[in-house]
């Protein structure tokens, strides 16, 4: 299984090959994905690890749990991870 801090680092930087803006928190640095309307911290993304890599997962259902009222990522995290599966990068 991939470690917690590669796949933070994966999801990141399918994200930007997506076209997602990757950016810097303005309170911390910690780089965040910005999906239009709301952002992604790297500490949300690690907080979906290992539970978002369980076959089946419900990728709307792990982001509530870690940020709430993120609904506009729920599509775009979903093809984060379906990209990274098809490269066998998790």
């Amino acid at each position: 299984m991939i470690a917690k801090d590669e796949f933070i680092e994966e999801v990141l930087g399918m994200a930007r090959r997506l076209g997602f803006t990757i950016s810097a928190n303005r309170r911390n640095g910690e780089p965040e994905i910005d999906f239009g309307d709301r952002r992604l911290r790297a500490e949300q993304i690690g907080a979906l690890w290992p539970a978002i890599l369980a076959p089946g997962a419900d990728v709307a259902a792990q982001l509530d749990k870690v940020a709430s009222g993120r609904e506009c990522a729920h599509g775009p995290l979903r093809d984060i991870l379906a990209q990274l599966r098809i490269e066998h990068r998790l």
